[in-house]
């Protein structure tokens, strides 16, 4: 899914120009790529980032305060919003400021996008995620306890999802199909190569009903505890 808004600066005259666009939304997590043109007098010194409240008119005192990224020049900026709640509509709209997070905030007129996260998978329960030592290019390991507590037995794939809110970047590492029945839980291990850079991720589960974690209308993510994987 991608939404588009055009939106034009108030009152910064011609020195920035916005859209931004939604993609990968989950039960607790979505990206915003915001595209920006710069004047070509540009002097630096500015953010980029995106709003979002359950209101129409998101404002920076909501959900934005870590959505900043630098303005380097004329390109494409993604931005990983995480801690969502699940079958909840949120309103997204892009902005400027000149300060960390915020000194004087630079709105942009045009359409607020309304997303709405999905729900997530009826009746699974992450209990705990425990991750091993991660070298890039080595084989990572992951054990997750999952409990069914829903009223049909669960027979699909769980993925490892590692993501990092600052640079976008991520990866998928996925495990074999587990049937878990109703009322009980399971202890699953998770491995894969892993191809990041060493840096500091974030790190889901995905509930994945048709196994193709790369296709966001087949999987939903579970907030994992708050566990950081760490790639030396």
């Amino acid at each position: 899914m991608i939404l588009n808004s055009c939106q034009k600066e108030e009152d910064k005259g011609d020195t920035f120009s916005m859209s931004i666009q939604v993609n990968s939304v989950t039960s607790n997590s979505m990206n915003c790529i915001v595209s920006v043109t710069v004047d070509p007098n540009y002097k630096g010194g500015w953010f980029v980032g995106c709003m979002l409240g359950e209101n129409d008119f998101p404002t920076t005192n909501e959900n934005s305060g870590l959505l900043t990224m630098p303005i380097v020049n004329s390109g494409q900026y993604s931005i990983s919003i995480t801690n969502l709640k699940p079958n909840t509509k949120y309103y997204i709209e892009g902005f400027v400021t000149n300060g960390t997070p915020y000194g004087k905030t630079i709105y942009y007129d045009g359409d607020v996008i309304p997303v709405i996260t999905p729900a997530g998978a009826p009746g699974l329960q992450i209990v705990s995620l425990r991750v091993g030592d991660l070298y890039q290019n080595q084989t990572g390991y992951f054990s997750a306890t999952v409990k069914n507590n829903g009223t049909g037995v669960y027979n699909s794939r769980l993925w490892v999802y590692l993501t990092n809110s600052n640079t976008g970047a991520y990866q998928f590492l996925g495990g074999d199909i587990y049937s878990i029945a109703v009322g009980e839980s399971s202890i699953m291990v998770i491995n894969g190569t892993i191809t990041l850079p060493a840096d500091t991720y974030d790190c889901n589960m995905v509930f994945d009903a048709n196994n193709d974690p790369s296709n966001p209308d087949y999987y939903q993510f579970y907030n994992t505890l708050g566990v950081k994987a760490t790639v030396k």
